[in-house]
């Protein structure tokens, strides 16, 4: 399940719920806020259910069909594009308790960054904060300066704190858990800086967690074939957008594997 999207972003839940689809999840479920605009086209494969929202917000109206989704899913993304207005921070607490192994992604974390509290992971979690969503974490959470610290430093205390695997994007996106050698990949391209890669990146995890890995090898394995996808990219790295990348996950995990 991917829940995602608002009245103001309502392409990252197509960014995020294709790459599912694309990185071989077998039933891709994308929930968004009622009455927001999608362009034209998306895969008939792609099962949408639209939400009760409060003014195309995921809210406290939204719960009780979420919850009835979640309980067929293995696995679920949220945060894309959702917004961090006081209806979707509500719903986020409310929701959470309910999660299976779960991508928070984006605005999940600025939630929890702004309200300067961690949830209890009942479940398997992956947060996966860039450069500037990590300074709000460890500044609210961790109550550290970012600038005093390395990236696998970084990752590593946030792992500890909140007992999830954390990807901390960028150059040589770092992954840590508590207790493990933290990973440091070395596929990508400055491509992956432009925006809604990270929502692809965050599909791209779910489908590994829905597939029975653990978390530590769901994000491991999704960002060097992320990374690997933009190397790829017949469009240089200045052309390359979210959606180009997309579609070039299959040709990825096929590089890796011709049996992907």
């Amino acid at each position: 399940l991917v829940i995602a999207g608002s009245k103001l972003y309502p392409g990252a839940a197509l960014l995020s719920a294709k790459s599912a689809l694309r990185s071989g999840c077998g039933y891709v479920t994308c929930a968004v806020p009622e009455n927001i605009s999608f362009f034209p086209t998306y895969p008939n494969a792609l099962i949408f259910r639209f939400i009760l929202s409060s003014s195309g917000y995921f809210s406290s109206k939204s719960l009780e069909q979420i919850k009835e989704i979640l309980s067929d899913c293995s696995a679920c993304v949220i945060g894309p594009g959702i917004g961090t207005n006081k209806h979707t921070i509500k719903f986020l607490q409310e929701i959470i308790k309910y999660f299976p192994a779960t991508v928070f992604d984006a605005d999940a974390l600025n939630i929890f960054a702004e309200n300067g509290e961690f949830a209890n992971f009942a479940s398997p979690a992956i947060l996966t904060p860039h450069y500037c969503e990590m300074a709000r974490l460890a500044k609210n959470i961790l109550k550290i300066d970012i600038g005093s610290y390395d990236r696998v430093s970084l990752a590593c205390m946030l792992a500890e704190y909140t007992g999830a695997t954390v990807v901390l994007k960028g150059h040589q996106t770092v992954v840590a858990e508590k207790g493990k050698i933290p990973m440091i990949n070395s596929s990508g391209s400055p491509a992956l800086a432009t925006a809604g890669t990270g929502d692809v990146l965050s599909g791209l995890i779910g489908t590994f967690l829905a597939q029975g890995h653990n978390a530590f090898d769901a994000a491991t394995v999704s960002v060097f074939i992320h990374g690997l996808a933009a190397e790829l990219s017949p469009k240089g790295m200045r052309g390359l957008i979210a959606d180009d990348l997309v579609e070039l996950i299959p040709l990825a995990m096929k590089e890796i594997s011709p049996f992907a």
